[in-house]
């Protein structure tokens, strides 16, 4: 053989193994992406504690170190970093979203200063220096950016803890003095838990670990660890351990269940009963929605026996053409004029006032209110505000009025109107029914949701700590959070 005829065979032979070598490259590259598709976990975990130009944090690194050992040993890909600078942040996040690649999970743990400006929230590296509130949107990280790479990284569920509520360090440079970070809307498949109540401020710890950081480490490890299940004990024991003064909070969108244990189920037991707050994640049948009709039967069932002509005014107020309404009308004038006939008695014989009353049905006005979270709740009207995932970003403020029997009808500033019923017998588990009513815009065009319709039927879940009722809602076109302070009656 020539050595022209050599050198063609051994250049034809090369072609072909490198050939070969890349074929077996780009296999196990697809290999590689189907694996990570089909379970994968990925976490990113950033703890700030040395910060150079504002108040330096004892416990943040400690706590996305223990985090991230927690994580790795459920399973998790961690992407951890300490003391990061804000490029080092964006850095570790757009490695973070090039790992996801459509993975079972997505979670990002933070823990840190964060502040909230103009209803947008921002988690701040170690070295920034801050002095307007132009500096911080500059200099710090939006927490969008972050949620913004899990929703582009295809994740199947998108988790995010932020422990990052702590007072804000450069509050006299901001114009817009405002506590904790700005609650935020959960996408479909996604959870947000905040360290505390959206707006509150949570603290830095006494401990090795911050408060929030320390009793959620404690119940990753415990046997029942379904995602909701896991939050909600977290935010017991921190209620419990602060007296109320820091309350964990979550929005969440969830669909489906997930356990942080790999080959875990809906087996799994637990000491304590399930109580999930998500209105998103429950299953469609958990709840029975009312109908109008049910809703004013459930109205009338509960006032019908009442002794307060008022009840039976504010059925007629509420179901002003209801099955009842001349009955209704008949109890009221019967009871007012009772009313009136007991007080003028009582006017004219002092000495018989003990007698004049009924110990088998004692006038309401001689009992004190029933305490917030008591059977029915604290009577009155109270302020506060919802979010809608009808207009993201946006607060809409209102207020709450509180029937004695368990009936309420919120009014938003924006023509918004919801009528129903809460019971309130448990202050950690508060649930509800109503409908809710779609304002005119402007007075005459009557807005309506996508299937025309102009009401709805929501359910409600939430909690009452000092004295704030506060949780979320969910209907089939919406879902929100909502926050009245039981302290404030106007």
């Amino acid at each position: 053989m020539r050595i022209d005829d050599t050198k063609r065979l051994f250049r034809a032979s090369l072609r072909l193994t490198l050939a070969f070598a890349f074929l077996a490259l780009c296999m196990a590259a697809g290999a590689a992406k189907d694996a990570g598709a089909g379970g994968a976990r990925v976490a990113l975990v950033i703890g700030n504690s040395a910060y150079k130009n504002t108040d330096a944090l004892r416990n943040p690194v400690n706590d996305a170190n223990d985090m991230a050992a927690a994580l790795k040993r459920l399973g998790f890909d961690v992407i951890l970093k300490r003391n990061a600078s804000l490029r080092e942040m964006k850095d570790a996040a757009r490695e973070f979203g090039r790992r996801l690649n459509g993975s079972e999970v997505a979670l990002v743990f933070y823990a840190g200063h964060g502040v909230q400006i103009k209803g947008q929230n921002f988690l701040i590296p170690v070295e920034a220096q801050i002095e307007t509130e132009a500096d911080a949107e500059d200099a710090s990280m939006r927490v969008e950016y972050l949620t913004q790479t899990m929703e582009d990284g295809g994740a199947k569920l998108n988790i995010l803890v932020l422990d990052a509520c702590r007072n804000n360090p450069f509050a006299r440079s901001f114009r817009s003095l405002s506590r904790g970070l700005a609650p935020i809307q959960a996408g479909s498949g996604t959870l947000i838990e905040y360290s505390t109540a959206a707006g509150s401020v949570a603290g830095d710890g006494d401990g090795h670990n911050g408060t929030f950081t320390k009793h959620l480490l404690k119940t990753l490890a415990e046997d029942d660890s379904e995602v909701l299940q896991v939050f909600r004990r977290t935010r017991e024991r921190v209620a419990k351990e602060t007296a109320g003064k820091q309350v964990p909070f979550e929005s969440s969108s969830l669909i489906g269940d997930f356990f942080f244990k790999q080959g875990a189920n809906s087996s799994a037991t637990s000491a304590e009963p399930a109580d999930r707050t998500a209105v998103a994640a429950i299953a469609p049948d958990a709840i029975h929605v009312q109908s109008a009709d049910e809703l004013e039967q459930s109205f009338w069932n509960r006032v019908r026996d009442s002794t307060d002509a008022a009840d039976f005014t504010e059925y007629q107020r509420q179901f002003p053409h209801g099955l009842h309404s001349a009955e209704a009308s008949l109890m009221e004038r019967k009871l007012t004029r009772s009313s009136s006939n007991s007080a003028a008695a009582k006017s004219t014989d002092s000495s018989s006032t003990v007698a004049l009353s009924q110990p088998s049905s004692p006038a309401r006005s001689a009992a004190p209110p029933p305490p917030p979270g008591g059977p029915s709740g604290p009577p009155g009207t109270f302020p506060g505000y919802i979010t809608s995932s009808l207009n993201p970003g946006e607060t809409i403020n209102g207020y709450v009025m509180l029937m004695q029997n368990g009936s309420f009808q919120y009014q938003g500033d924006n023509g918004t109107r919801v009528v129903g019923m809460l019971n309130l017998s448990n202050p950690g588990n508060v649930t509800g029914v109503g409908t809710a009513f779609l304002p005119k815009l402007l007075g005459l065009l009557q807005m309506k949701y996508r299937d025309g319709s102009t009401s709805t039927q929501i359910q409600m879940r939430g909690q009452i700590v000092n004295q704030v009722l506060q949780g979320q809602f969910g209907d089939k076109f919406e879902n929100g959070q909502f926050v009245f302070n039981l302290a404030r009656p106007n």
